[in-house]
C-alpha cells in the first residue's frame, strides 16, 4: 500500500489516557447513483481504501486501536436524498461525514452544522460552502475561486511560454450549480485578464444531445473552450465535439468530470487526443503517487482518477484528527480538524500540508493541468508538477 500523508505533529505522541472504543464511524454522503454516480462511486472507493489500509495498520491508536467503519450512504445525487442520508448517517452514530457535490453538500453541511457533527467536503467547490460561517465544514478540495483563477493564469503562462496568441475564449457549462458558479467565474476571471469571451453556452445536466451547442460553440469563433461538467455530460461533450470536428487552439476543462478521467479514452479513444484539464490531479511523479495508484487499481480494478484521492485524502483527515483528539466525541474532532497540519505531496502535487482557515478552506489545495497525450493523461503545467510537455496550440482535426 502507499505511504499514508504524513500525520500532524500532535498525532505523534499518543494523549496520555488513551479511550478505548472498539469503532468509529465515519459517514459517507456521495452519488453512487443519478447523474453523478461515477464521480460519486470514485469518491467512495478512495474512503473505503483509506478506512481499510488505516485498519490494517493498527487502527486509530489515539483511542486504542479503534477500527474505522465506513458507512457508504448514497445521496443519489439529489439535495433531498442528501440530507435525508446525512441525518440517517448522524443517528446511525457517525463521528462525522464525508461527502462531495456542490448542491448536495450545501444541505449536508447545513445538516453538519445543525447537528454538530464535522462534515469533511471533498470536490465540492461552490464557494458557498465554506462562505457561511460554519464551524463544523472543513474542506479538504478547492474552492471555485482558486479553480477559476488557476485556469485562467495557467491559460495565460502557458500560452506565454509556447508564444501562442490567445485573445478570445468560450465558455460552455452545465446547470448544476458547481458548473454555474465556475462558468461565472471564469468569465468574470477572463475578462479581468484581458481576455475576450467570445460566449457562454449553458446546457442541461441530464442533457443526451448537445449537438446545438456544439454548433453554437463552433460558431463563437473562439480561441479557447472552457468547459465544466459531470462525467457523463463531459464524454457527451468531448465525443459531439470530435463527431462535429469543432476547433479551437485548445479544449480546456476547468474541473471537468471527464476530462481528467482514464475512462475519458477507453470511451472515444483518439478523439481524446489533447484534451485538457485543469483539476485536482494524482502526483505521478512521486513513488508514492505512483503505489496510490496501483493500490486503487488492485483493490477496484479501476484506473486511478482525482475522485479515489479526494475521497481517499478526507478519510485520512478524519482518522488523523479522530488520532490527535483521542476521542469519538464530536466536539474534540471538530476541534482537532481545526489544527489540521497533514501532508499528503507524495499522493498530490499541491503547494503545502492540508491546513485549514478559518473559514474551514484548505489553503494549501492547488490545481494541475492535465492533458491527454498519446492516449495517457499526463500533468503538464505547472512547469515544477509536470511530467510531460504540453501541447499548445493542439492540431485541428484534419490534421490529425
Amino acid at each position: 500500500p502507499p505511504a499514508s500523508p504524513a500525520a500532524s505533529p500532535a498525532a505523534q505522541a499518543a494523549p496520555a489516557a488513551v479511550a478505548k472504543v472498539a469503532e468509529v464511524k465515519i459517514g459517507g454522503t456521495h452519488p453512487l447513483s443519478g447523474t453523478s454516480a461515477f464521480d460519486g462511486t470514485g469518491n467512495s472507493h478512495g474512503a473505503e481504501l483509506a478506512a481499510e489500509e488505516i485498519n490494517a495498520a493498527g487502527g486509530i491508536r489515539g483511542l486504542g486501536g479503534a477500527r474505522i467503519s465506513y458507512l457508504a450512504g448514497d445521496t443519489q445525487s439529489r439535495v433531498d436524498a442528501g440530507t435525508a442520508e446525512a441525518e440517517r448517517l448522524i443517528r446511525e452514530g457517525a463521528s462525522a461525514l464525508i461527502g462531495y457535490q456542490s448542491d448536495v453538500m450545501i444541505a449536508v453541511t447545513q445538516v453538519g452544522e445543525r447537528e454538530r457533527t464535522p462534515v469533511i467536503v471533498n470536490l465540492a467547490v461552490t464557494d458557498a460552502i465554506t462562505e457561511r460561517g460554519f464551524k463544523y465544514t472543513f474542506r479538504v478540495g478547492g474552492s471555485s475561486k482558486q479553480a477559476s483563477r488557476a485556469t485562467l493564469e495557467y491559460l495565460r503562462d502557458l500560452a506565454a511560454s509556447k508564444n501562442v496568441e490567445v485573445k478570445r475564449v468560450g465558455i460552455i457549462h452545465n446547470d448544476a450549480l458547481f458548473a454555474t458558479t465556475l462558468g461565472g467565474l471564469m468569465e468574470a476571471d477572463a475578462r479581468a485578464l484581458g481576455y475576450e469571451v467570445a460566449g457562454k453556452v449553458q446546457y442541461p445536466v441530464a442533457s443526451t444531445d448537445l449537438t446545438n451547442e456544439a454548433q453554437r460553440l463552433r460558431g463563437l469563433n473562439a480561441d479557447v473552450l472552457l468547459a465544466s461538467s459531470f462525467f457523463a455530460d463531459g464524454l457527451l461533450l468531448a465525443r459531439t465535439l470530435s463527431q462535429l470536428r469543432v476547433d479551437f487552439k485548445g479544449v480546456w476543462g476547468a474541473l471537468n468530470g471527464a476530462f481528467s478521467q482514464p475512462r475519458l479514452v477507453s470511451e472515444i479513444g483518439p478523439a481524446a487526443e489533447f484534451i485538457s484539464d485543469n483539476n485536482w490531479a494524482v502526483n505521478t511523479k512521486s513513488a508514492e503517487g505512483r503505489a496510490f495508484g496501483e493500490a486503487v487499481q488492485r483493490r477496484w480494478n479501476e484506473p486511478v482518477s482525482f475522485n479515489h484521492v479526494y475521497g481517499y485524502l478526507c478519510m485520512r483527515v478524519a482518522a488523523d484528527a479522530l488520532e490527535r483528539a483521542g476521542s469519538t466525541d464530536k466536539e474534540a474532532v471538530r476541534n482537532a480538524l481545526a489544527q489540521t497540519n497533514l501532508d499528503p505531496r507524495g499522493i498530490v502535487p499541491w503547494s503545502g500540508p492540508i491546513r485549514f482557515d478559518e473559514t474551514g478552506q484548505n489553503i494549501n489545495v492547488r490545481p494541475s493541468l492535465v492533458q491527454v497525450l498519446q492516449s495517457q493523461l499526463q500533468v503538464v503545467w505547472p512547469r515544477d508538477a509536470a511530467v510531460a510537455e504540453p501541447v499548445f496550440p493542439v492540431p485541428s482535426w484534419s490534421q490529425r
